[in-house]
């Protein structure tokens, strides 16, 4: 259906072409009808016209001024005139505004249907035209960011490229970006697969962003901006940035960044600002946005060694007041965040004594290593690849937490009893933000082996078996064509509408939408 605007001062003539057949024959509709150019460039303002029918003698402002004015503010707008006066001048000056035709008084309603056929085919080949132009600027476009990413690249991660390339490098982006001022910020994240396109669609359209270097869960988000940023914008960026990873799943990530940007010159030298200053962020918190600032703010001391023995741990593991372990590895911790140690490696020498401990109590308490969920030397590589050293304090926890839950084990029929509270709890709460603490709580199990145990009695992680729950309930409400995507999304425990769409397109193979669709023609058959 195609909007038309009508403007002609003689309300006769605007009745009588408002009540003609032809045009829903056309598939044209009359959007509004106004008395002069005046009242035709506000509504044109207001309202989505295809086509405007305007006379062209008229009070205020004639048709040629209205066509003229409004060719120039909306180029694809297709004009037709009608008139009274059959005058070779205005017939030229129609002509010159780029008008389709001009009708001329008394109109024949064969007449308009010729003209219009003609006014929809020109418009079919405009769009047709518009859409093939477009195609070639997202091509243009495209093309020219990703070889501006790769140049910008090549920049991050020159270490070995010669001095004159580098200036070539240079000289090919500086043309084009030379007002461009670069602010990197360094990110450690814990993502298998990191989903770069959906980080950047959260920063939103007017942020342009480019991710590079990527390695082992590291890499350098390079922000490119049309002026000089002060330090309250610097870490305004890194914290949209860190917010947007947290958005899309990520489960750990620090970003930081240096205290200046700069040219493209600069890139080099603030990106390895911005690593070196990640390289000292594992005594930051999960979540950390930090700036060289923080870092020279971070503790040096060297914390004292604390020793244990196994009985005095065993009495721990074993204590009726389990707390007493956990507060004897949080003051542990405490004591080792006082320092401005770079690596997991520089920490577990001071976890020696409480390492060998447990080992000790293991080999005591379990005469075959296959009865224990894992080993120490499984705990030693876990606790070497921590993402920072609230992380490395969690998994400690969490590996003393099996102990306990270990010696206190039950026998099949209760934990059978357990896997069904569990389940039962999700199926109760799926659309509340659900994490694996929450859920251990209910029926007083240690996160990290309730995982371990449900995964042996299901099959399935407890994360899958959540998923499978949650898209269950959202095939059921699509089905509700009363209820909008977003109300859906959340009813399930999908704040993000974009990320539910691709989880359960991922899940079932189709959109939600198109699962509407489905559902609406299933009920038409029936």
């Amino acid at each position: 259906m195609y909007n038309l605007l009508l403007a002609d001062d003689d309300a006769i003539t605007r009745r009588g072409l408002q009540s003609l057949k032809i045009w829903e024959k056309l598939g044209i509709r009359i959007i509004e009808s106004v008395s002069d150019g005046l009242e035709a460039l506000d509504a044109l303002a207001r309202l989505p016209v295809d086509i405007l029918l305007t006379d062209v003698k008229m009070p205020r402002m004639d048709g040629l001024i209205l066509a003229e004015k409004a060719h120039r503010l909306y180029p694809y707008l297709s004009i037709v005139f009608v008139s009274g006066y059959d005058d070779v001048d205005y017939i030229r000056q129609a002509l010159r505004l780029q008008a389709i035709d001009y009708i001329l008084k008394p109109i024949a309603p064969d007449e308009l249907e010729r003209c219009f056929t003609q006014v929809l085919n020109r418009i079919s080949e405009q769009k047709v035209h518009q859409s093939e132009v477009q195609k070639l600027l997202d091509s243009y476009k495209a093309g020219m960011s990703f070889i501006e990413e790769n140049l910008l690249g090549i920049l991050v991660t020159s270490d070995t490229i010669p001095e004159h390339q580098l200036q070539s490098v240079v000289k090919a982006l500086n043309p084009a970006k030379a007002d461009s001022i670069y602010f990197p910020v360094a990110v450690r994240t814990r993502f298998s697969d990191f989903p770069q396109q959906d980080t950047l669609s959260l920063l939103g359209d007017n942020i342009r962003c480019f991710i590079l270097d990527r390695n082992k869960g590291q890499f350098i988000a390079l922000f490119s901006l049309n002026h000089r940023t002060d330090s309250a914008e610097r870490k305004r960026l890194a914290s949209k940035l860190r917010d947007s990873i947290k958005a899309i799943g990520a489960l750990r990530c620090i970003c930081a960044y240096s205290d200046q940007d700069g040219s493209v010159w600069d890139i080099r030298a603030l990106c390895s600002k911005a690593r070196s200053i990640l390289d000292n962020s594992f005594c930051c918190p999960d979540g950390s946005v930090i700036s060289n600032a923080d870092r020279l703010c971070m503790g040096s001391a060297l914390p004292p060694r604390t020793g244990i023995t196994a009985e005095e741990l065993e009495r721990l593991v074993l204590s009726e007041k389990p707390d007493q372990l956990k507060q004897y590895i949080i003051q542990l911790f405490s004591d080792l965040k006082n320092t401005n140690f770079q690596n997991p490696g520089d920490f577990l020498p001071y976890l020696t004594p409480v390492l060998q401990a447990l080992e000790d109590l293991i080999r005591r308490r379990f005469t075959v290593e296959d009865d224990y969920p894992s080993s120490i030397t499984a705990l030693i590589n876990r606790l070497s690849d921590t993402f920072c050293l609230d992380d490395m304090q969690m998994t400690l926890l969490q590996h003393c937490e099996e102990i306990q839950d270990t010696l206190r084990s039950r026998p099949d029929s209760e934990t059978a009893l357990r896997i069904n509270r569990v389940k039962q709890y999700i199926q109760a709460h799926y659309s509340e933000n659900l994490t694996l603490e929450t859920i251990a709580r209910q029926i007083n199990l240690a996160p990290t082996y309730l995982c371990l145990l449900f995964r042996e009695k299901t099959g399935q992680t407890m994360n899958a078996y959540i998923t499978d729950v949650r898209m269950e309930k959202a095939r059921a409400l699509l089905a509700d064509v009363n209820l909008k995507l977003f109300d859906i999304s959340s009813a399930v425990g999908y704040p993000n509408p974009s990320y539910f769409t691709r989880l359960f397109r991922k899940h079932t193979g189709i959109t939600p939408t198109e699962y509407r669709n489905r559902c609406i023609k299933e009920v038409g058959h029936k």
